[in-house]
């Protein structure tokens, strides 16, 4: 299976802020993809749960490519 961090260029995201990348459209690819590092492969979610993993990428003064970095490491 392709993940979406190969077929979108993510490099060209690297400078944005990524608390802002939750107010894009729901099918928006760099959301996808930020969620997508955010639950590690988790899809089973409880309402306080889900809200506590947007309000940390809401409160993150990371960029994107901060983000992606240290999501990877993880």
């Amino acid at each position: 299976m392709i993940s979406i961090h190969q077929v979108l260029d993510m490099g060209r995201f690297n400078h944005l802020k990524v608390k802002y990348v939750v107010d894009r459209p729901p099918a928006d690819p760099l959301l996808m993809a930020i969620l997508d590092r955010a639950c590690n492969g988790r899809t089973d979610w409880n309402l306080a749960e889900w809200n506590t993993i947007i309000d940390d990428i809401r409160s993150s003064e990371l960029t994107v490519g901060e983000y992606l970095e240290l999501t990877n490491n993880e």
